[in-house]
């Protein structure tokens, strides 16, 4: 029943183009685009922190390579790794509903 019930929303999700944008893929757009403008304002705010206040006050604190790596783990921690399975999920969980 349930993978039934996927194929219906599956239905739903899809377009009868393959160049149209539906729904979910707006809203996962819209996501992805949320969390990129979270990353880049956190890190220019360390690095503007840092250059302003850290560096002076503290020079051999964190480094400028310090700084990088920091940047680049903030990159890497931001990116949704988890976002496919957590779509199927709620899509899996929605679809249980509807059946309901």
């Amino acid at each position: 029943m349930i993978s039934y019930l996927l194929g219906r929303v599956s239905k739903l999700t899809r377009s009868s183009s393959t160049d149209e944008i539906t729904g979910l893929h707006r809203e996962v757009n819209r996501f992805i685009l949320f969390v990129l403008c979270c990353t880049v304002v956190s890190i220019i705010t360390i690095w503007i922190t840092w250059i302003v206040w850290l560096n002076p006050t503290y020079p051999y604190y964190i480094t400028f390579n310090a700084n990088v790596i920091n940047s680049i783990g903030m990159i890497v921690g931001f990116l949704p790794v988890g976002l496919p399975s957590a779509v199927t999920l709620v899509l899996v969980i929605v679809a249980v509903r509807i059946n309901k």
